[in-house]
């Protein structure tokens, strides 16, 4: 049996949008580390405006263990696609 580590730091991600309303910010989800445990893991994520379904961000679909490295994925992704930070 499995042990759960997985654990929610209840944070929230900086937001940022695009010309079309879209909004991009960094998703917790469950993941598994190399030992098959559950684990948090970070990505960034988007959904369009007016709907609450979350799509990976091209180019971003690798999750990270931490939530600096996907924030950091996040801030360089809305630099090259020049997004804006609202919240």
């Amino acid at each position: 049996m499995f042990e759960n580590k997985f654990v929610s730091d209840g944070k929230e991600s900086p937001v940022y949008t695009n010309k079309r309303g879209w909004r991009y910010s960094v998703s917790e989800e469950i993941g598994y580390n190399e030992e098959y445990d559950k684990v948090a893991v970070y990505s960034v994520k988007y959904h369009k405006a007016g709907k609450w379904d979350l799509h990976s961000a091209r180019d971003m679909a690798e999750p990270r263990y931490t939530r600096a490295e996907a924030e950091n994925d996040l801030r360089i992704y809305a630099e090259r696609r020049g997004l804006t930070l609202v919240g």
